[in-house]
C-alpha cells in the first residue's frame, strides 16, 4: 500500500490521516477480511461523495445488512459513526439481491457524506463458499480446532486481495 491508500478526515478542524495500519492497530487481525472491506469502502465512498476534500467527520453516516466486527471498526476509526450513533446495522432485507451473502449478513453498505449518499455491494467473486461456511461454523461455535487455522487463512486471503486491488475491483456502486 502506498501514501495513496491514506484516507483523511477532519475532526474538530484537524486533519487526520488514517491507513490500514492504523486500522490493525485499533481492531487487531481476528476480522481482517471485513477490517480491509471497510478501509476500501470508505475510500470508494470518500472518492465518489466527496469533491476531493476531506470530509468532517461528523458528516458521515453509515448503514449496512453485515453486522461483521471487522468492517464497523475500520468505519468508526474513520468516521466515528459508531460512537455518534449514525452506524446503522439494518434487516438484511434492505440488501440488493446481489450483495452476496456472508457469515455475518449479505454484503450490502450504505455511505452519506455531507448529505449525499450511495450503496455498494462487494461482488459475489470476493468471498468464497469456503469462507462462508467456515465464517458461519465459528459465529455459531461449532467450529473444530483443525478448521481454525483455515477460517484464519481465508480472513487473511480475502483481506490481501482486497488490499492489493483499487477500491472497485471487489467493491461495485449501486
Amino acid at each position: 500500500m502506498s501514501s495513496q491508500d491514506n484516507i483523511t478526515v477532519i475532526d474538530h478542524g484537524d486533519e487526520i490521516t488514517i491507513n490500514f495500519d492504523d486500522c490493525m492497530k485499533y481492531h487487531g487481525k481476528d476480522s481482517i477480511g471485513g477490517l480491509a472491506l471497510g478501509f476500501r469502502l470508505m475510500q470508494l465512498a470518500f472518492s465518489e461523495l466527496t469533491s476531493g476534500k476531506a470530509p468532517d467527520r461528523t458528516s458521515i453516516s453509515f448503514r449496512t445488512t453485515f453486522a461483521g466486527p471487522g468492517l464497523r471498526d475500520s468505519v468508526e476509526l474513520i468516521s466515528r459513526a459508531f460512537t455518534r450513533g449514525v452506524y446503522k446495522l439494518e434487516e438484511a432485507s434492505v440488501a440488493s439481491s446481489n450483495a452476496p451473502e456472508s457469515p455475518a449478513g449479505p454484503l450490502w453498505f450504505e455511505v452519506t457524506i455531507d448529505g449525499k449518499s450511495a450503496a455498494y455491494e462487494v461482488i459475489q467473486a470476493a468471498v468464497n463458499p469456503e469462507f462462508v461456511r467456515l465464517g458461519k461454523l465459528s459465529r455459531s461455535g461449532k467450529i473444530t480446532d483443525a478448521e481454525k487455522p483455515l477460517w484464519t487463512e481465508q480472513k487473511q486471503k480475502l483481506a490481501a486481495a482486497v488490499l492489493a486491488a483499487p477500491p472497485s475491483t471487489y467493491l461495485r456502486r449501486i
